[in-house]
């Protein structure tokens, strides 16, 4: 990827695989042609995965990356409308480092986020994000019906303390 040289170790972030923890019961039907109703999950990883090449950059932890410019959702059969680049709390970094051949490649775990949390996110940063995936004790593990973090944007000044 073409990385920021303002990015700290910038040839450290180079390389990167992205990976969605499913729950086993999550099926998928034939994979081309298919009209499953979980391809959408797929399809946010096909899409943050080819975003760096499309656009001659890179993604790495607390970036997000929105379905479409209008903020749609990825599918009919899901809310999510973007996705946050984090670090996997499940792997530690003998799994998520890879390094052969003087490069590193990093393993990152891809979070689908309904549109006010990545409305949030985009506000008020990686960190006040990460608070509030904390305090709801989320789950690396993808939730076909989690809850949105942010009931409603009204609530804002309250989740954040202001």
């Amino acid at each position: 990827m073409n990385v920021s040289e303002k990015a700290e170790n910038p040839t450290e972030l180079e390389f990167a695989e992205l990976m969605m923890l499913i729950p086993k019961e999550i099926e998928f039907d034939q994979v081309f042609p298919s009209e499953n109703k979980n391809d959408w999950i797929i399809s946010v990883l096909k899409q943050t995965a080819k975003f760096p090449h499309f656009y001659d950059t890179w993604i790495g932890i607390g970036h997000t990356i929105q379905a479409e410019e209008d903020m749609t959702p990825y599918s009919d059969e899901t809310e999510f409308v973007g996705a946050l680049i984090l670090p996997s709390v499940t792997f530690g970094e003998d799994f998520t480092e890879i390094k052969k051949n003087n490069r590193q490649i990093n393993i990152y775990n891809v979070f689908p986020l309904y549109k006010n949390e990545l409305e949030y996110k985009i506000e008020n940063g990686y960190n006040k994000f990460l608070d509030l995936l904390i305090k709801a004790n989320g789950k690396e593990v993808l939730d076909l019906k989690r809850k949105n973090l942010i009931p409603n944007k009204s609530i804002w000044n309250k989740i954040i303390g202001n």
